[in-house]
């Protein structure tokens, strides 16, 4: 039903965090606004790109609800949602945390441009 992409960046602060159950499979993800102690010390984030079957999605967003530390829509909480639902969900894992780097400031914008300027020929 759904697919995440996630990455393990030196520093997760300012990601959302992909919550596993005691077997490893994907239960959820936790916004950094909501995170707890023990969820900051995850290092697996989610990238926010997601391949979701259309059928399971649009039934989902009913579910999403504003119960959360930013009273906002969390596309998010499909995950869980697909989780409970007992549904298949899937991490794919980036071997390389830069493919996925967030921009939110200028310094973030300055160490996505050296990224690309050091694969350029």
């Amino acid at each position: 039903s759904v697919t995440v992409l996630t990455s393990r960046p030196p520093d997760p602060s300012g990601y959302g965090r992909v919550i596993r159950d005691a077997e490893g499979r994907v239960a959820g993800i936790v916004e950094e606004a909501d995170t707890g102690d023990a969820e900051k010390k995850i290092g697996e984030i989610n990238t926010g790109i997601y391949c979701v079957e259309s059928d399971f999605l649009f039934d989902a967003l009913d579910a999403v609800r504003t119960d959360n530390a930013q009273r906002e829509y969390y596309l998010t909480d499909i995950v869980g949602e697909a989780a409970r639902r007992g549904r298949t969900v899937c991490a794919y894992e980036l071997t390389d945390h830069r493919e996925a780097t967030g921009i939110n400031t200028p310094e973030q914008l300055d160490e996505a441009h050296h990224i690309l300027r050091q694969r350029l020929p």
